[in-house]
């Protein structure tokens, strides 16, 4: 899945906490993704900035999902699952022995490990984190992986826990 499909899928209470970790965590970022949604909605960043939070990242998402806003929506989800899912995504490529900087990012990704591998560190991450963030992390590193891993994709596609579905607009 893409990272606006990924979006596009979550509930307004996930929306709402990827959105609060971000301003949280990320206060420049934050500020700087209501100003690129303003000025590509020909808006003042002050428009959004008034509403009230809920709403505001509800109005957010429904812009990201966007296929014109890829780029901010990968920079969305990359933000929030680099500081709120850290742990987790470490967990993922310790288990597979993935050399990382030690905060999750990887230099160069390898060929697929050995299916066993991948299966096994997938029920780990669904037993040890919140299903969802596992699934928005799975989801989002396939589609960032230049050569696609076929077990995870297998992955993906057949464990209910793993699939997003699209949710309704949040927004008339």
């Amino acid at each position: 899945m893409k990272s606006q499909e990924i979006l596009e899928s979550l509930t307004p209470d996930l929306i709402e906490e990827i959105f609060s970790s971000i301003h949280a965590l990320d206060k420049a970022s934050y500020r700087s993704l209501i100003q690129s949604l303003a000025t590509r909605k020909k808006l003042r960043p002050v428009y959004l900035e008034r509403k009230p939070r809920i709403e505001r990242h509800l109005w957010m998402r429904d812009q990201l999902v966007w296929s014109s806003n890829r780029d901010l929506s990968d920079q969305v989800l990359q933000i929030w699952l680099l500081s709120a899912c850290q742990p987790m995504i470490c967990d993922f490529l310790d288990k597979l022995k993935i050399p990382h900087d030690g905060q999750g990012i990887v230099d160069v990704l390898p060929k697929e490990p050995d299916a066993s591998l991948v299966q096994k560190t997938v029920k780990s991450l669904l037993e040890t984190y919140p299903p969802i963030q596992v699934a928005v992390y799975l989801q989002f590193f396939a589609d960032m992986a230049d050569t696609p891993w076929e077990e995870l994709q297998k992955l993906l596609t057949t464990n209910e826990q793993l699939r997003l579905h699209k949710t309704e607009p949040s927004l008339p």
